[in-house]
C-alpha cells in the first residue's frame, strides 16, 4: 500500500484559503449593491436572510444577531 499525497501540502493551504474568502467577501457585495442604478448604490435587501444575518446594526438598536449580547452587557 502507498500513500500519495503533495509534499508541501501546509504550503498550498493559503493561497485557496485566500481565494475561497474573496469569493465569499465578492459575493456578499454583489448582493449589497445595486449595480443597475448610475453609480451603483448600496442596497440592503433585509429579506435576504444572508444580509440580514450579516447585519450588526440597524437604525439605533442591534438587530437580532449573535452579537447583542455582547452590547447588552457593555451598557
Amino acid at each position: 500500500m502507498a500513500i500519495v499525497a503533495p509534499l508541501l501540502l501546509a504550503a498550498s493551504l493559503p493561497e485557496h484559503a485566500s481565494q475561497l474568502y474573496a469569493r465569499n467577501v465578492q459575493a456578499l457585495l454583489e448582493l449589497m449593491l445595486d449595480t443597475h442604478a448610475t453609480p451603483p448604490a448600496l442596497r440592503l435587501d433585509l429579506a435576504d436572510e444572508v444580509l440580514a444575518a450579516a447585519c450588526v446594526a440597524r437604525g439605533p438598536a442591534i438587530g437580532d444577531n449573535p452579537t447583542q449580547h455582547l452590547e447588552e452587557a457593555a451598557i
